[in-house]
């Protein structure tokens, strides 16, 4: 970061630039010598092209250095000194005559006059730029500021709102075992329901602002990922089983040991299944793993609605769901998905 009140080292001034400046300056002087000779032992087609040489060489000038007006001026002045040979020798030729002085004088000034307009007109083109870029990285560390800010509230509401909820869960747990009437054990039941789907979002939502701000750190651990994908696989067999689902797991072509965070991988089973289940009224589900050299691909694959093909750019999009309906239907966040993607961009 660049110091706020630092002035910014002007192009001229760059030591590599002050010794290309001396090489443009020979350079210019030499073009300046050949401009003349040209102009003095050439008919008008040389002299046409000394002319283009000198503006071509002057135009350089201008675009290259113009942020430095003392070089500038210094870089330019063979240039200048060229052309104020011409004009005398016009002059000459024309024996000082009033109007060809004057046309002399009058082009003389529009040249004058085109390149101090032409540096101003880069120079605030310039400095717009530089303007332009420093407010571009001031929005983009506001951004960055209001972001972290963003999950650090998300990680403290859903962490202050998770301790009191799972002493309600608890609660809940233990008056399942006292002697309650069946209207009752059904209204206790919402209560353990709703809180474990309260509970399920805020731990989204505290992984989500977690990964957002660095600061999910995976484990590398050794596990079987048989034990991994049956352990998804069996939460969600009663489900699928009470909506007449077929359910099937196929891992054989990837059985095997493997290192990662087998916790963060059953996430991503149970997303997506849970995923696979809400849409899925009738057909199969089917979970397939597979090995690839050193990559591990696990796969959920439904007959449920489907996505329409202009809604998938959105499908692991925070926050984001197909439309209004689909919350109302369905329920949910829309972060398994986000949440998904993010993982797996960590293991990857």
């Amino acid at each position: 970061m660049r110091a706020a009140g630092a002035r910014e080292r002007l192009p001229g001034t760059h030591p590599l630039n002050v010794a290309l400046g001396a090489n443009s300056f020979l350079s210019g002087a030499l073009q300046a010598v050949i401009v003349i000779a040209l102009w003095r032992h050439g008919g008008h087609a040389p002299q046409a092209f000394a002319l283009i040489t000198a503006f071509i060489g002057g135009s350089y000038i201008l675009l290259q250095y113009y942020a430095d007006l003392t070089l500038f001026r210094i870089l330019l002045s063979p240039y200048v000194g060229a052309l104020a040979y011409i004009a005398w020798t016009l002059g000459v030729a024309a024996h000082w005559d009033a109007p060809v002085m004057v046309a002399i004088g009058a082009g003389t000034v529009s040249l004058i006059n085109f390149f101090h307009l032409s540096r101003r007109l880069l120079d605030r083109s310039r400095s717009a730029l530089r303007q332009a870029r420093q407010r571009a990285r001031d929005g983009e560390l506001a951004a960055e500021s209001a972001n972290a800010a963003k999950s650090t509230f998300l990680a403290t509401m859903s962490h202050e709102i998770r301790t009191p909820l799972n002493g309600v869960l608890g609660m809940a747990q233990a008056m399942a075992g006292d002697a309650l009437t069946e209207r009752q054990r059904d209204r206790l039941s919402v209560i353990h329901r709703s809180g474990e789907s309260l509970l399920a979002i805020l731990n989204d939502v505290l992984d989500l602002s977690k990964i957002e701000a660095g600061k999910l750190e995976l484990e590398q651990l050794e596990f079987e990922l048989a034990d991994v994908a049956r352990g998804a696989y069996s939460a969600f067999t009663a489900l699928a089983n009470k909506k007449g689902l077929s359910f099937a797991l196929d891992i054989e072509a990837a059985r095997g040991r493997y290192l990662g965070d087998p916790t963060r991988l059953r996430q991503i089973l149970y997303n997506l299944i849970s995923n696979a289940l809400k849409f899925t009224e009738q057909g199969e589900i089917r979970v397939t793993a597979r090995r690839d050299g050193e990559t591990l691909e696990l796969s959920v694959k439904d007959t449920g609605v489907g996505i329409p093909p202009e809604s998938l750019s959105k499908l692991f999009a925070k926050f984001d769901q197909l439309d209004s309906s689909t919350t109302r239907r369905f329920g949910g966040t829309g972060l398994g998905l986000a949440i998904c993607r993010e993982l797996a961009q960590l293991m990857a």
